[in-house]
């Protein structure tokens, strides 16, 4: 492996997914996190993360309009393209995870600007 290679996971991403409950005709909601409080603290999970390129956008077939971020993390099957992540104060759709790697030590998700128009009044859930 080259130094090039190396990726430093520099930065912090929240990932958590929505859970609607229904009682007495009214919709709660709650974020999920897949992971333990204590790293929801911290600032979440560390990533490398990267801005995709007009010309990567125009290869992939998406606009060049939609803000796209590319983020690896540590391998981790908990991440699904329900979630949402946040990141530098942005709310962005996870897309389908890409977990297809030898070694099993990388985790690459594609994140797409968006907004979550939920109003939170449960108590967030994290796993353990």
């Amino acid at each position: 492996m080259h130094f090039k290679d190396i990726k430093v996971k520099n930065f912090k991403i929240q990932f958590y997914e929505t859970i609607s409950s229904k009682a007495n005709g009214t919709v709660s909601h709650k974020r999920k996190y897949p992971y333990r409080e204590s790293t929801y603290t911290t600032g979440g999970l560390w990533a490398y993360v990267r801005q995709l390129s007009a010309s990567e956008k125009f290869q992939s077939g998406m606009t060049a309009d939609n803000e796209i971020v590319s983020a690896d993390i540590n391998y981790n099957t908990k991440i699904n393209s329900k979630m949402k992540a946040v990141f530098g104060n942005k709310i962005y759709d996870v897309g389908v995870p890409d977990n297809y790697e030898f070694k099993k030590e990388k985790t690459r998700v594609l994140l797409t600007l968006s907004s979550d128009k939920n109003k939170y009044t449960l108590e967030d859930e994290f796993d353990e």
